[in-house]
Parts: structure tokens; C-alpha cells; sequence
């Protein structure tokens, strides 16, 4: 993991050509190398010195196999029957129009994408059940080519090669740069046959982000944010090297941990973050609520939720009144349940983005409407 922050810093370069094949942008997780006869991708292992965690030999279904191949997991593309835990993945093969090369999904209560949704409505696509708790039978029975993972430890790689099934990390939530999770989806092109459609994608992506980075290069004031609230006895605030953290920075904003080392979120004591973050100009929010409605006492009428409000805030918490951006109103709120946050902006950082230049710096986007934050109601 020290590696991944380690390259991060030197992540001011400017990204590859459309016409390269060859090295990535911003992803850091993984490598590509083209051959006339097929391509070489390898998993970096976070847990272990960034050292080869899996590799995959793509050849072309249309070419005969090459001999002399490289010791690796031979994949014959593009890929048509697979299964997906990943939410990432699905809003990525929705991206590139094959959510049809899926035999089944996990965890399909939390994939939203509209052609999943369909596809396990028509019983094209099969609820496989959590990764955690995996039904490996159920799974086998659908002879995936290739099932794409989340592990969370080196030890879960290789859980599902032990019984015959070919498994894929996907291990895009661990890139520090907001581009470099996006940078994935040429990865993805490349198993499914849409190379050329993900890296126009991905670095269509990437100019609109930049664009958006550079209006908010020469601001004078940089309002100072901190971020989420308390969960249990712990507030679990992104680190200053996180893509949460160069997303606030490339707003024009000052996150009050931006000089935190770590890369993931880090679990600190509400004193320790009133201390820290009470003078703070903004406070970002994100919270699950899907209540759409509310019914008023008496007359029974049912008003349209409008969110979470501040009485409602200090109600959960009533420390949560002691912060400056509490008590001037500058708090902004996300419902991840009503909006499609999460399935927008791994794939459009740009579109995080230009909400946050709106909350810190409104006249740089005059016109713009607020997609995924907005002001707390009173």
C-alpha cells in the first residue's frame, strides 16, 4: 500500500495518448502490455510490496493460440458468460453495453444499474448471493469463464481457483486518484472486446476532469472541509492521500486532513474531529435514507421527504451543533439511496467534481445545478 501512495504523489504527469496501449495514466493496481498476438495484464499485489498478484494472457477467440506463451490464467476474448460481485464492474460493462455477457451478479440488491436490474427481472441474469457467503455450487452451475471479485485480503484471491472456477480481483477501490478507479474500465474493454470504446471513454473522462481541475487552480481563498459523521463510537474520515482528499483539493477546498498520510479511511473520536475540523467553512455529508415521503400528524397528509434536515442532525447528535459549518448553515448532504452516486462517480469523477466546485466556489459554475449534494433543509 505504501508503493500505491508513494507513486501517487508523482501522479502530475499528463495522461497517455488515445493511441497507447501500452502503461496507465493514473491506475496504479494494474498493468498492460500489447503483443501482435495477444496482451499481457497483470494484478498488482497491494499486500505485498506491489508485487504480481495474478496474471492474465488475453488472446483473441478469432486468432489460433500463439506458442511460447507466458506463465499466466489464459483468457480467450472477448469474454461471454461471466458473474460479477462488483458494483463497479456492472456500472463499467453497463458503460460499455455488454451487461449481456453476464450469467450472474452478487449482492444484487445494491446493483442499480437499470440493465442488471432488467436482466435479473427476465431471469437472464442470476442473483449468485453475497461474496462473503458464496454458494459455490449454485455458482459452478452457471460454468462462468471468468467470475470478477472484491477481496479485501491476499487470502481471498485464490478461494475460487481451488474449485475450478477462474476469479478476477477487481481491485479498483484501492487507486488513490479519483481517475485511477475511472482508469479500470480499460482494463474491462479489453476482456469484453471494447478496447477501443473504454480507452475513448476513459480519456474523455479524464479532459473533462482536468478542464474542471484547472478552473479552480488560481483561487485566492480555499474554504477549509471536513467530511461524513459519526458512526457508532468512531467517525471514519478519508485520509489525506485518498481520492476523497484529491477530489476536495481539485475542488479549489482545504480538507482540514489533507496532510493525513493514509490512503483509506481513518477512525478518529468525535473530540478528536471537533478539534480538529470545528472552524471549519463546509461540512459534506453522504447518508443512506430511502424514506420518499412523510406522513403529518392529524390530517394524515403525505409530504415529499426533503432530505435531511439540521433538526434532524442534531437530534441524532446533538454535538454535532458545536461546529461552525452547523451553526452558518454550510452544511451539504448526499443521499446515496435517492441518487446514483454510486454509480456514477467511479465511472464520472468529473460530475463529483463539478458538484463540489459548485458548493466552494459557485461562480465558477453559475449555471450548474447541484446532481448528487445539496444544502441541508432547516
Amino acid at each position: 500500500m505504501f508503493a500505491f501512495a508513494l507513486l501517487l504523489s508523482c501522479q502530475g504527469k499528463q495522461p497517455l495518448p488515445l493511441d497507447n496501449a501500452d502503461g496507465n495514466a493514473y491506475a496504479l493496481g494494474f498493468s498492460l502490455k500489447s503483443h501482435p498476438d495477444y496482451e499481457l495484464v497483470q494484478i498488482k499485489n497491494p499486500w505485498k510490496n506491489d508485487d504480481v498478484l495474478q496474471t492474465y494472457i488475453l488472446v483473441p477467440q478469432n486468432l489460433p493460440l500463439p506458442d511460447n506463451l507466458p506463465a499466466g490464467t489464459l483468457l480467450r476474448t472477448p469474454l461471454t458468460h461471466t458473474v460479477a460481485f462488483s458494483s463497479v464492474v456492472c456500472s463499467m460493462m453497463d458503460e460499455l453495453g455488454v451487461t449481456d455477457k453476464l450469467a450472474g451478479v452478487g449482492d444484487a440488491a445494491y446493483i442499480l444499474t437499470p440493465s442488471i436490474q432488467a436482466g435479473l427481472a427476465a431471469g437472464a441474469i442470476r442473483d449468485v448471493g453475497q461474496e462473503t457467503q458464496l454458494d459455490i455450487e449454485k455458482l459452478l452451475l452457471l460454468e462462468p469463464q471468468l467470475i470478477m471479485t472484491t477481496p479485501i485480503s491476499e487470502s481471498a484471491v485464490g478461494a475460487l481457483n481451488k474449485v475450478g472456477a477462474t476469479s478476477f480481483p477487481c481491485l479498483d477501490y484501492l487507486e488513490n486518484h479519483p481517475l485511477g478507479r475511472t482508469e479500470w474500465i480499460r482494463l474491462f474493454g479489453r476482456l469484453f472486446g471494447k478496447k477501443e470504446l473504454a480507452d475513448s471513454l476513459f480519456f474523455a473522462t479524464v479532459d473533462a476532469y482536468e478542464a474542471l481541475r484547472q478552473s479552480t487552480a488560481d483561487v485566492k481563498v480555499r474554504p477549509t472541509v471536513f467530511t461524513e459523521k459519526k458512526y457508532g463510537d468512531f467517525w471514519y474520515i478519508p485520509g489525506g492521500k485518498s481520492n476523497v482528499a484529491y477530489l476536495l483539493r481539485d475542488a479549489g477546498a482545504d480538507y482540514v486532513w489533507k496532510d493525513n498520510p493514509s490512503t483509506t479511511n481513518v477512525s478518529l473520536s468525535f473530540e478528536t474531529v471537533l478539534d480538529k475540523a470545528e472552524k471549519a467553512d463546509f461540512w459534506l455529508i453522504k447518508y443512506y435514507s430511502a424514506v420518499t415521503s412523510y406522513q403529518l400528524p392529524v390530517t394524515g397528509y403525505r409530504l415529499p421527504d426533503i432530505g435531511l434536515t439540521y433538526g434532524q442532525l442534531v437530534d441524532e447528535f446533538p454535538n454535532y451543533g458545536l461546529f461552525g459549518a452547523f451553526k452558518n448553515r454550510n452544511v451539504y448532504g448526499c443521499n446515496t439511496a435517492q441518487s446514483s452516486y454510486y454509480q456514477e462517480v467511479i465511472l464520472h469523477p468529473d460530475r463529483l467534481l463539478q458538484d463540489l466546485i459548485k458548493v466552494f466556489h459557485p461562480e465558477l459554475l453559475p449555471e450548474y445545478e447541484l446532481r448528487f449534494y445539496g444544502k441541508l433543509g432547516l
